[in-house]
């Protein structure tokens, strides 16, 4: 998912919206959390996703409007969006301090992950929406997650891999995403949004931009 972001040389740089100084990284951001039996559990779920991503796994779509639906593995893709949000809670890097959730909700989450169970459709689900300006998908940005009230439940918003993942972190469903939570039967919908649309994001980059009037290049 980093891959976008990336230079010739495999770097990229970080900006903070408070203006700290930009930072140049040769690696997405990396904690050691995972023995190796679960990081290789966790490798092969995210193996499928970024092949599906980059095109390497054929997947079935088909798009209507501003909504594409794939067929896809209903418990790889699950496990997967499961995965990042109890791996985000559990972290300790300052990226992921606004994901936080319940003691119960966490310990649930890894006792699915361990079992390898994705759960049902509507449990800890995911919305995924598709990030496109005047020129196709947008790329080039990983965002530190922030939180939001759907339908009084609490979500969290990833935004990677020219997608915004919208996790809900609590055990209950939001009516108006269960359209786009995966399908046990391997229906997925992605919808696609206008980056300008998206008010959240735009105003962190702007605060962002604002605050880093002369950003760092790579040479």
């Amino acid at each position: 998912m980093y891959e976008a972001i990336y230079d010739a040389k495999h770097r990229f740089v970080t900006f903070r919206r408070d203006g700290d100084r930009p930072q140049v990284k040769q690696k997405g951001l990396r904690e050691p959390l995972l023995c190796d039996d679960c990081e290789g559990r966790i490798g092969q779920w995210e193996k499928y996703v970024a092949e599906v991503w980059r095109g390497v796994e054929h997947t079935p779509f088909k798009r209507e409007g501003n909504v594409v639906t794939l067929t896809v593995d209903y418990a790889r893709l699950k496990l997967f969006q499961m995965s990042v949000l109890w791996r985000a809670a559990i972290a300790s890097d300052s990226f992921f301090e606004k994901v936080v959730l319940q003691r119960k909700d966490e310990e649930s989450l890894r006792k699915l992950l361990l079992a390898s169970d994705p759960s049902s459709q509507n449990r800890f689900g995911c919305m995924m929406t598709a990030l496109v300006d005047g020129t196709g998908p947008v790329e080039k940005i990983i965002v530190q997650p922030t939180y939001v009230h759907i339908d009084t439940c609490l979500c969290y918003r990833f935004v990677f891999g020219s997608l915004m993942w919208t996790h809900v972190a609590v055990d209950r469903v939001p009516p108006s995403m269960k359209f786009a939570f995966v399908q046990k039967d391997g229906t997925a919908h992605v919808l696609m949004k206008n980056i300008r649309e998206a008010g959240f994001l735009t105003d962190a980059l702007a605060e962002t931009a604002a605050n880093n009037p002369n950003p760092l290049k790579l040479r």
